[in-house]
């Protein structure tokens, strides 16, 4: 409030003074003259304050005070009831110092409303990103959802990065915003990080840098005609988990920390809407799931078990994609490799990357389909335990 206070005291003490030094200064130009000395005079004083107005472009100013001085000389010279002088020529002094005052009060105004234009539309954008959807477009749509926040904050570029089924790494999903010619690449997680901006996203907490220096553990080069002033890599929280991060940068100014925390809003619920979206698509295809296993039931009724197995054979690639399978029966007295015998005992084996040395169980035969195949052995569960495995190979 105070402060508010030696604003306006200021601004006020400002005009009051650019108005008295211009009706000084006018006095003391005008004075000891009548007719067209008067005239010329008022020339004279309007030359002096246009020079005061201009001050700091002295190759404008300096002219047009010399100027205004020659004409009050001239004036004198040949002014028959002249007053005196050097009141005349103070009272140009004053009116220069008069539009140099005008000019310091009317640039602080207008930086004011310029600075009040620009918190006006932060308080804007922040009042729309909170009241209304994150975008329009659906969820999955992760390059809209990028676009929209960076629309939101005022970023010249930005991209999102997911963390990848595993967990091992952060991905760039392109497009992004402005980083063409960037070339942004995946990035290996740690336990804490392996900088100050990967540590930062782990954590959770959001990150902001100055300069190119920021973006090194994103780009192993940058382009030397690109210039970054501002980063801020705010995490992407998916469920209970960091499941990516959206990267947002500036090439012209500074992001406030209204901005900021405007990133942090939009990012958040951006996480959110790709959560629910994920829970969706996964209740959407357990429903699936369900049904199809109600089919199968309902088709395997009456038939012998080898029927059912074909139909279960048939019907499953609906559930789980797989190139080929095939279902065996576990005899008493017969004996089984080592990865069947793990199956008879009650263990799912999973086989990753098998080789065309190694022996493969699913009949799909590996020099036809791909180099290496991943094969899945599921027991196949009686009244009386494990009877058989289902054997589903993938190239």
């Amino acid at each position: 409030m105070n402060s508010l206070r030696a604003v306006w005291g200021l601004r006020i003490g400002l005009s009051a003074a650019t108005a008295a030094l211009i009706l000084v200064g006018a006095s003391l130009n005008a004075s000891g003259r009548v007719g067209w000395a008067a005239a010329l005079a008022g020339l004279a004083g309007l030359i002096a304050l246009a020079a005061g107005v201009v001050y700091r472009t002295w190759r404008v100013s300096v002219p047009a005070g010399a100027g205004a001085l020659v004409m009050t000389l001239l004036i004198a010279q040949f002014n028959p009831r002249q007053g005196d002088l050097l009141l005349q020529l103070a009272g140009l002094m004053v009116l220069g110092a008069g539009g140099a005052t005008a000019r310091i009060a009317y640039r602080r105004f207008t930086d004011t409303i310029e600075r009040q234009s620009r918190e006006l539309e932060r308080k804007s954008r922040a009042f729309l990103a909170a009241t209304s959807e994150v975008d329009a477009a659906p969820p999955e749509d992760l390059a809209a959802l990028t676009s929209n926040i960076a629309r939101q904050v005022g970023a010249d570029f930005a991209c999102c990065y997911l963390a990848t089924a595993d967990q091992h790494e952060f991905v760039p999903q392109t497009p992004g915003v402005g980083v063409e010619g960037l070339h942004p690449l995946a990035v290996t997680r740690r336990a804490n990080g392996a900088g100050p901006l990967l540590a930062a996203v782990e954590s959770g907490t959001t990150f902001s840098a100055v300069g190119n220096g920021a973006l090194k553990e994103l780009f192993n080069h940058l382009p030397e005609d690109v210039r970054i002033v501002d980063v801020v890599a705010v995490p992407l929280p998916i469920g209970d988990r960091v499941g990516g991060f959206i990267l947002l940068g500036s090439h012209r100014a500074r992001f406030s920390e209204d901005d900021r925390r405007l990133a942090t809003t939009l990012t958040i619920r951006a996480g959110s809407q790709l959560a629910s979206a994920h829970a969706v698509a996964l209740s959407q295809k357990e429903s699936a799931r369900y049904a199809v296993m109600n089919e199968l039931v309902k088709e395997a009724s009456g038939k012998t078990m080898q029927e059912a197995l074909e139909v279960v054979l048939e019907r499953g690639k609906e559930v789980i994609r797989y190139d080929a399978g095939q279902a065996v029966l576990f005899q008493p007295d017969n004996p089984v490799d080592e990865p069947l015998l793990r199956v008879r005992n009650g263990e799912t084996v999973l086989r990753n990357a098998v080789t065309e040395e190694q022996r493969t169980f699913s009949g799909l035969r590996l020099e036809t389909h791909a180099v290496t195949v991943n094969e899945a052995l599921t027991p196949i569960r009686g009244k009386t335990g494990v009877i058989g495995a289902e054997r589903h190979r993938r190239a």
